[in-house]
């Protein structure tokens, strides 16, 4: 459910008015009747406050990576779905490796699938600048992954990568 209608459902559930609920966030009436009309776009700290005032709690969390997307852009894991995507787009792509560098920096990592990681974060270094760069972002924790996997194994994942990646980038 997106937020404009969460907060209108939560509000009216509760039998609160705009109003009454902008004096309990200590916000004004134009930003809870523009979040309710899908037009604002507020900060955390607003969201949290409105949230609070109608009962419930703003959670943020990583989103796991998802490798059958990953196998599918070209990281070299063995996927679990052979579905492959037919629309890939590097924004996409970008996306994907977020999430997985997020799960990279915040776990244990399991050693195929991050030396897999980094061979293709490898690959996109040396011959997608361009996309690498929009990992800018992430740059400390994949160049972290990048030199904790100097192996000849990681060379050859890394042209496993290319091949893969040259499809569609």
């Amino acid at each position: 459910m997106h937020i404009a209608e969460q907060v209108r459902s939560l509000r009216l559930s509760l039998g609160l008015t705009q109003s009454q609920l902008a004096t309990l966030a200590k916000v004004s009436l134009p930003t809870i009747q523009n979040i309710e009309a899908g037009r604002a776009n507020p900060g955390l700290d607003v969201v949290e406050r409105i949230y609070r005032c109608l009962g419930c709690e703003v959670v943020v969390r990583f989103q796991p990576p998802d490798w059958d997307a990953l196998a599918a852009y070209g990281v070299p894991v063995v996927a679990s779905n052979k579905v492959r995507f037919k629309n890939r787009s590097p924004s996409q792509l970008i996306t994907e490796l977020i999430k997985a560098l997020n799960a990279y920096s915040n776990t244990l990592p399991k050693a195929r699938e991050w030396e897999a990681l980094a061979a293709f974060i490898l690959a996109l270094r040396h011959h997608f600048p361009k996309v690498y760069q929009r990992l800018e972002s992430m740059s400390s924790t994949a160049n972290m992954m990048i030199s904790k996997n100097d192996s000849g194994r990681l060379l050859k994942l890394r042209r496993i990568a290319i091949a893969n990646m040259s499809e569609y980038l």
